[in-house]
C-alpha cells in the first residue's frame, strides 16, 4: 500500500497576515472554536442534550439550556479551561496557532503545553529554587568556604 498523503514534514504554516485575515474580529474565532469544540452542534455542558437555544441575548453566554430546571446559560468557556477567563477567541486562537506553528507541533499538543505553563506559574513557586544538579555537578545546598 502506497502513501498518498503528505507527511508531517511537507506541511506548510500560513503567513501572520493570512492568520489576522482567518480571525478578523471575535466573532470569526468563537465561530472556529465551535466548529472544532461542538462539531455537531452545540450541545448542555450539564446534561448533555442538544436542545439549546442560540444566540440568546447576553454578553458572554450565547447559549441555554431548554432541558435543564432554570434553563441556565452557557457558553463555549462553561466547562473547561477556559471557564472563567476574560481572554478573547480571537487572542486564543492566535496564541495557539503561534505557539503549535513555532513549536511544530499539534493544536491539542499546543493547547496542553499552554495549560501546563499555566499551572506551573500558578502557585507563584520561583522555577529553579533550591538546589539544582546540571551535568552530574551538585549546585547549591549550604554556603560553606567563602
Amino acid at each position: 500500500m502506497s502513501k498518498t498523503a503528505r507527511g508531517k514534514s511537507h506541511r506548510e504554516g500560513i503567513s501572520l497576515t493570512k492568520l489576522f485575515k482567518m480571525f478578523p474580529d471575535e466573532e470569526a474565532a468563537r465561530g472556529w472554536f465551535e466548529s472544532r469544540m461542538w462539531p455537531d452542534g452545540p450541545y448542555c455542558p450539564r446534561c448533555g442534550t442538544t436542545s439549546v437555544q442560540a444566540d440568546i441575548k447576553h454578553k458572554t453566554m450565547t447559549h441555554r439550556c431548554r432541558e435543564c430546571d432554570g434553563k441556565p446559560r452557557f457558553s463555549l468557556k462553561t466547562g473547561n479551561i477556559k471557564e472563567g477567563s476574560k481572554l478573547g477567541y480571537q487572542a486564543r486562537a492566535i496564541a495557539v496557532y503561534l505557539v503549535a506553528s513555532n513549536l511544530e507541533i499539534t493544536q491539542k499538543s499546543a493547547c496542553y503545553l499552554a495549560h501546563l505553563l499555566r499551572k506551573t506559574f500558578e502557585n507563584g513557586t520561583p522555577l529553579f529554587t533550591g538546589p539544582v544538579e546540571a551535568d552530574a555537578t551538585y549546585i547549591g545546598g549550604k554556603r560553606k568556604n567563602i
